[in-house]
Order: structure tokens, then sequence, then C-alpha cells
């Protein structure tokens, strides 16, 4: 018999929202695989979203991101840790020894980062910092990787993150205070005031 592993897992796939299913429907029918699928469909030229694909542009679903808060030092109690992505769009590489590391390309003119959330909220906080939600940390990181790759925001053509939920849960106004611009401001600055006391780390957060 032969014993195609891709085709394997195809068949299983075609009978995940049947009666003879072999494991959870859920393992497909989720909140990631439903962004993948449609960012597949919207590299092809299918509009999807409210952004399109920048010539020479790639999608890659759980990248990893830098933050301008990681530790100082082991046990840092200010620190957080890299941010998973579940869709990053645009023109990036991976960091050498990595898989998933992200980084800028030198000439990048998209970064465009998506959130999926199926019927759940944005996360409201790290462990050292409850106030900084999840909106708040992602849109700091995509600005950190844009100051480490040397560039700016207006060398962008395509830049943003988008929160990609179902309807009802964006017109129920679920996300609408954490990805609120000004928000967003104040608690970026609260997140850096807690470094007054390194001079260092302060006045780099403060040039970034």
């Amino acid at each position: 018999m032969e014993n195609n592993g891709l085709e394997r897992i195809s068949k299983m796939l075609e009978i995940a929202h049947t009666d003879a299913a072999v494991f959870p429907p859920t393992d497909l029918y989720n909140e990631g695989w439903m962004l993948r699928i449609l960012l597949s469909i919207q590299s092809e030229g299918v509009e999807c979203f409210p952004f399109t694909f920048q010539p020479g542009a790639r999608w890659f679903s759980e990248a990893q991101i830098g933050s301008p808060f990681l530790p100082r030092f082991r046990g840092d109690p200010l620190a957080e840790r890299h941010t998973h992505l579940d869709g990053a769009i645009g023109h990036f590489a991976f960091q050498s020894g990595t898989k998933t590391g992200l980084t800028l390309t030198a000439d990048s003119k998209q970064f465009v980062v998506t959130e999926a959330k199926m019927f759940s909220p944005l996360s409201k906080g790290t462990k050292n910092a409850k106030y900084y939600d999840q909106a708040t940390r992602t849109i700091a990181c995509i600005a950190w990787a844009i100051g480490l790759s040397n560039r700016f925001v207006d060398d962008f053509v395509s830049l943003g993150f988008y929160v990609i939920a179902p309807h009802e849960q964006i017109t129920g106004g679920i996300f609408s205070s954490q990805v609120n611009k000004s928000s967003i401001r104040e608690k970026v600055k609260l997140r850096i005031s807690v470094y007054l006391d390194d001079d260092k780390k302060y006045d780099e957060l403060q040039m970034w």
C-alpha cells in the first residue's frame, strides 16, 4: 500500500468535519488555520483584507519578533519575551540560526502584522506589565523592528497592524479600547517609564 505522507494528511483533513473524523475538527477549523487560508488566497491576488501584497512580498505564520523590553539580565522583573505573530506580510527574512526570528530586509517596503481572533479578545497584558495589552505590545515590536533595520516609517508603502475577527466581534467593540491610538501611545510611555532607574536603558528607549 502506498504511504505518501502528504496524501494521508490530506485524507484526514478532508474528513475533519464529518462523523468519520479522526481528530477534533478544531485542529483545522481554528483562527490560526483560517488566517493562513485567507493569507494564501490573498497572496494569489484575491482580496480578503484591507491591504494588498506589495511586489516581492511574502507571508509567514507564527514568526517571532523582538521586543524593546527583552531581558537585560537573567530574571529581569521588567522583561518580556519575543512576540509571536499570527501573520506577517511584507519584505523580511529570518535571523541567522533561527527559523522564525523575523528581521526586515534593508529595502523593505511593506510590513503588516495580523492577529487572528475567532471568539476571544486580545490578551490584556504581559506577566510583568499587566496593562501592556496585546495590541500595544505588537505595535511596539513592529516599531522596534523598523528601528533595528535602520529604516523609517516613511520608507514603507504598506505598514500596519490588523485584528482579523468575525464581523460581530468587531462591531461589538471587543477590540476598540485596545486598538485606540491614544491608549496605545500612553501604555508604551508607561512601559518605558518603569526603566527610569536604568539610565542607559531608559535613554535607549527614549531615543527609540
